[in-house]
């Protein structure tokens, strides 16, 4: 049994000795190419963390989607291996526990994960499924004149128009054509309601 935790141990230290990135740098002197930083962790923050060595500090990113099974413990000792990013700032593609355990955070040199509010904020501007014109026109057979301003939002249009009592008017249209919300616009009073 000894001589098996030995190998397993012996082998673990070729891996981690044979990756490609694992040039120590000390984090006061991370300013360029070093790519794994050595320290015990001071503050968590969500899918961050602080490293800190005699030399300084930085700041680690996760990656929001990480954060989920990964735990960082203040005061642990950890190992990262990544690439610095900015000022005071390093993405993490690796951690290496203590005990040797190593975590993949990413694909190396994989894009940042993103969070799942990022992911959707690429998929709220949906394609409309009207056309401009058939949105006039909708409007329109609603009794709404002198259609202006046409704005293309993440979830809705808003239009300036007239309504049919005469008037000024913002409205908040869906992708449908449906107008769901009317903004009431005084110009003597310059105010909305």
């Amino acid at each position: 049994m000894t001589t098996r935790k030995t190998l397993l141990a012996a082998v673990a230290a070729a891996v981690l000795s044979a990756t490609p990135l694992a040039a120590q740098v000390p984090i006061g002197s991370l300013t360029g190419p070093g790519t794994t930083v050595q320290g015990t962790v001071g503050e968590v923050f969500g899918d961050k963390f602080v490293l800190r060595d005699n030399s300084g500090a930085i700041l680690v990113k996760l990656g929001p989607d990480a954060v989920r099974r990964i735990e960082v413990q203040p005061g642990e000792r950890l190992t990262v291996i990544g690439k610095p990013k900015g000022m005071g700032s390093f993405d993490a593609f690796t951690l290496v526990r203590e005990n040797g355990e190593r975590i993949e955070v990413r694909p190396v040199p994989g894009p940042m994960p993103r969070s799942e509010r990022e992911r959707r904020a690429e998929t709220r501007m949906a394609p409309a499924q009207i056309s401009e014109r058939e949105l006039r026109a909708r409007l329109a057979a609603l009794g709404y004149s002198d259609v202006r301003d046409i704005e293309r939002k993440p979830r809705h249009f808003e239009v300036t128009a007239r309504n049919p009592r005469g008037e000024r008017v913002e409205l908040h249209v869906d992708y449908e054509g449906s107008v769901y919300k009317e903004l009431w616009l005084d110009a003597r009073r310059g105010d909305r309601r």
